[in-house]
């Protein structure tokens, strides 16, 4: 598994992240659901100067498998996002990779910011010890840690991308 910054991908990638982002798949899940290409590579070249948020592309050799993301960086209140590209079942090898890549940032808890019609997410981050702290209209809050050590799970058996 290999994680690479949103800020070091090519525009040839950047432009093809974007399809990926604003297809229905993923969109529909999104908090902001319509972007544009221009603010989508905006946005890409804010990160970075952002120390606030990190956005990164985790890869298996060169198949690009999801997107795990940061933000609040700087305050007490991180939250992730993370949406998966293949077809194939990684919801919790991104978790994993995200739980792991929070570890490496040192944070004490973590946070996400679901819509309530996304129940498989919801799910899953249950399944993480994620628990539902804000409950509104239309998406619920969840939140997971306290201290470093609660952040710290162990791995699922080995989780491999299926070839």
């Amino acid at each position: 598994m290999r994680l690479l910054n949103f800020t070091e991908l090519s525009l040839k990638e950047q432009k093809e992240l974007f399809k990926i982002r604003t297809s229905h798949e993923i969109s529909q899940f999104c908090i902001n659901k319509k972007i544009s290409l221009k603010e989508h590579l905006a946005f890409i070249k804010s990160l970075k100067n952002d120390k606030d948020k990190l956005y990164l592309l985790v890869l298996d050799d060169e198949k690009w498998l999801g997107v795990i993301s940061f933000r609040g960086l700087k305050s007490a209140e991180v939250y992730f996002g993370l949406y998966k590209i293949s077809k194939q079942k990684l919801g919790k090898i991104l978790m994993q990779t995200m739980l792991d890549t929070a570890n490496n940032l040192k944070l004490k808890s973590i946070n996400a910011k679901v819509l309530n019609s996304n129940t498989k997410a919801l799910s899953l981050y249950k399944s993480f010890d994620f628990k539902v702290v804000l409950e509104q209209d239309d998406y619920k809050i969840l939140k997971r840690g306290g201290g470093i050590e609660n952040l710290a799970f162990k791995p699922l058996r080995e989780l491999r991308v299926a070839a």
